[in-house]
């Protein structure tokens, strides 16, 4: 979520490219296992940019359930089918 929005701040002109840059391989670092430092991008300032960890989780909750409407869409076909026949 964070590089996501680190990389859709710097299109929007809101963030510079150099500090995009620092979040998205911190990102890759962190998912890679490894762990990050505040001196160069710090979290509140740079990566939350105001945006409270309240406001991340619903979103997360909201594009993980768009991710599996298809899915779901396509089972429900499937037990339509069922019960139809």
């Amino acid at each position: 979520m964070k590089k996501a929005t680190a990389i859709t701040n710097n299109e929007a002109g809101l963030m510079n490219k150099k500090i995009k840059d620092a979040i998205v391989q911190t990102c890759d670092e962190i998912i890679a296992g490894k762990l990050g430092a505040y001196d160069k991008v710090h979290p509140n300032d740079h990566v939350n940019m105001g945006q409270s960890t309240n406001d991340v989780f619903p979103t997360a909750g909201k594009m993980t359930a768009l991710k599996l409407i298809p899915r779901t869409l396509e089972e429900l076909r499937k037990l339509n089918d069922v019960l139809i026949d």
